[in-house]
C-alpha cells in the first residue's frame, strides 16, 4: 500500500502537469472553442417598401426599389426580443451581437421583424401585417464559428 507521502506527492504531479499542458491542446482532443467576448455576430439587410421584390437577371435587387428608413427592426427568437436596431435613410440595419449575449438562442430559428407600421413607408401595404424574415448563415469566423447572417426574404405576416 503506498504511503500518505507517495500518495500527496502523485497529486501534486498530477496537477502540474495538467497546468503545464498548452491551452490549444483542449482543442485537439475535440472540445469546441468557445466564444470570446471579442468574437462579434453580424446580422445586416435592407428593408424595402414593397413586398414581392422582383431580383434583377443577375439576382440583385433594383437600385430604383424603394427602401424603408427609419424603421424599428427587432431579433426576435421565440417570443423574446433578444436585440433591437433603426434602419438607417437607406433601409439598411445592422446588429452587432456579442455570442455570449445570445448564447442560448438558436439564432436559425431567430426571426427579423419589421416593428414599425409598414403604412408609413408605403400606404398601399396593410396597417395590420409586419415584415417577417427568417436568417441564413453567411459566413464563417476563423474560429469555426458563425460569423454573420442574412435576412431571408421578407415575407408579409397578419397580426
Amino acid at each position: 500500500m503506498a504511503s500518505y507521502t507517495s500518495t500527496l506527492f502523485l497529486i501534486v504531479w498530477v496537477a502540474i502537469s495538467a497546468l503545464m499542458v498548452p491551452p490549444s491542446t483542449a482543442i485537439d482532443i475535440g472540445l469546441s472553442p468557445v466564444p470570446s467576448v471579442t468574437d462579434e455576430i453580424i446580422i445586416r439587410g435592407i428593408v424595402y417598401c414593397q413586398i414581392n421584390v422582383t431580383l434583377s437577371p443577375n439576382g440583385t435587387v433594383p437600385d430604383n426599389t424603394p427602401r424603408f428608413p427609419n424603421a424599428t427592426v427587432l431579433l426576435q427568437c421565440g417570443i423574446s426580443v433578444v436585440a433591437n436596431t433603426t434602419t438607417n435613410e437607406l433601409g439598411v440595419f445592422n446588429f452587432l451581437l456579442n455570442p455570449l449575449q445570445i448564447l442560448l438562442q438558436n439564432l436559425p430559428r431567430c426571426n427579423i421583424v419589421v416593428d414599425t407600421p409598414l403604412a408609413e413607408c408605403n400606404a398601399t401595404l396593410p396597417g395590420n401585417a409586419k415584415l417577417v424574415a427568417g436568417l441564413i448563415p453567411s459566413t464563417t469566423g476563423s474560429n469555426g464559428l458563425l460569423r454573420m447572417f442574412i435576412p431571408s426574404l421578407f415575407r408579409l405576416v397578419f397580426n
